[in-house]
Parts: structure tokens; C-alpha cells; sequence
């Protein structure tokens, strides 16, 4: 009985392995390809903002405009 129980507990940790493997990523969807990564480097670190083409293009057209023209560059970050 000892045996058969240590053997179910040796092939189910066997099979554990397998279980834990992950699935590829997915692929990116339309509302992914929307969104654009800008990097802020603090004194702390860096913070990465995601700016969303699609649900908000006049503020996100903006907000490139000043970041492309070193705008918020030396500025204090509250």
C-alpha cells in the first residue's frame, strides 16, 4: 500500500513540470498597437507612461509634441 501510494506521488510530481510550462504571448490586438510607451527618468527612477492613440489622439498628439520638443525636460515632476 506504501509502495503504490510513493509511486502516485513520484508520477504526479513528474508531471508537475509540464503543468508550470507557459503559453506564447499572445499576439498584440489593434487596441495594443494603439498605445505608445514614453520612458520619465526621475531622480527615483523611471516611470513609463502609456499614451493611448485610439481613445485620446488630440492628448496624446500633444503630449508628443512637447516631449519631442524637450518641453517637460529639467522640470519638477509632482
Amino acid at each position: 500500500m506504501k509502495h503504490r501510494i510513493l509511486a502516485a506521488a513520484l508520477l504526479a510530481s513528474l508531471a508537475i513540470p509540464a503543468l508550470a510550462q507557459t503559453s506564447p504571448a499572445p499576439a498584440p490586438t489593434a487596441a495594443q498597437e494603439d498605445l505608445v510607451l514614453v520612458a520619465i527618468d526621475t531622480s527615483l527612477g523611471r516611470i513609463v507612461i502609456a499614451l493611448d492613440r485610439g481613445r485620446a489622439p488630440v492628448t496624446t498628439g500633444n503630449f508628443l509634441r512637447y516631449v519631442d520638443g524637450h518641453r517637460l525636460d529639467g522640470q519638477n515632476f509632482y
